[in-house]
């Protein structure tokens, strides 16, 4: 699992989707993160 600073935010992800191609979406603190390999 990928980890980063979040500085000023709070919560956590919630929901996660894998594409096709190995690309990682996930709903958290600030939007959507998007993680590709």
């Amino acid at each position: 699992m990928p980890y980063g600073n979040l500085g000023e935010l709070s919560g956590v992800p919630d929901g996660l989707k894998l594409d096709a191609e190995g690309n990682i979406y996930v709903t958290g603190p600030g939007g959507i993160w998007v993680w590709d390999k």
